[in-house]
């Protein structure tokens, strides 16, 4: 029996071990390629193993090949003539970044930004003009009160809040738009809105317009007055215990 229970707590620790570490396993490599055909945004896995299991692409000069075979570092490529045009020092997931049709400018967000004590005082969004960053802007310049990760949605597949829903390039302009705030009550979830979208000069990366939701207040407000009424219920139901 001892030696069952032993196997037990063996294959669950195992298996624990395994998904907490694919959690911390660092993005694999990817490319993208531009809208004409001629540019690649490549982005290399700073750990080999990452790609053992990846597929060869095939380039439109012909070459075929794992993509950290073929592009020495990250950054933009010119496809033909397979020379690097300028580096990108990031390393993350394809879905954090966002990139013009020429990949001239291109831009990136932290997933975790939103910390798990609601404040993270790193830079939420990074925009650049080739290798240069152009501006930047932290969470808090982004996400409006409420922002603590209890009104954010949470995914357990990564252990983090979501705290942007649209990210993108569109024209001469970048696109973002933070995720709605909700909050959960007896297992209820509670969607307050208050999403704020944010367009952004790609030239500059200057703040050009900022929409928020604007039935955000009355529903934060109806929430506020919802959670005083069953404290004080709480607290009439315990007085009242005490006097009987």
């Amino acid at each position: 029996m001892l030696v069952k229970y032993q196997f037990i707590v063996l294959f669950a620790t195992t298996a624990f071990c395994q998904s907490y570490a694919a959690l911390l396993a660092p993005p694999k490599s990817f490319v993208e390629f531009s809208k004409a055909g001629d540019r690649a945004f490549v982005i290399i896995s700073p750990k080999a193993e990452q790609d053992q299991s990846a597929d060869s692409i095939a380039l439109p000069n012909g070459k075929t090949g794992l993509i950290r075979d073929l592009f020495d570092t990250s950054g933009v490529y010119d496809v033909f003539t397979m020379t690097r045009l300028w580096e990108i020092e990031i390393y993350d997931f394809k879905e954090n970044f966002a990139y013009s049709e020429d990949f001239v400018h291109w831009a990136w967000v932290d997933t975790y930004a939103a910390g798990y004590r609601g404040y993270n005082p790193a830079i939420a969004l990074r925009i650049f003009n080739k290798s240069v960053e152009v501006s930047g802007y932290e969470y808090v310049d982004l996400m409006g009160k409420p922002n603590h990760p209890m009104f954010l949605p949470f995914t357990y597949s990564g252990y983090f809040s979501l705290w942007f829903d649209e990210f993108r390039f569109d024209g001469d302009r970048l696109m973002l738009k933070t995720a709605d705030r909700e909050f959960s009550l007896y297992g209820r979830k509670i969607i307050l809105g208050g999403s704020e979208t944010y367009l952004f000069s790609n030239e500059t990366g200057a703040l050009l317009s900022a929409v928020v939701e604007p039935s955000f207040a009355l529903r934060y407000l109806i929430l506020v007055i919802c959670i005083t009424l069953l404290f004080l219920s709480l607290l009439i139901m315990g007085l009242y215990r005490v006097i009987k």
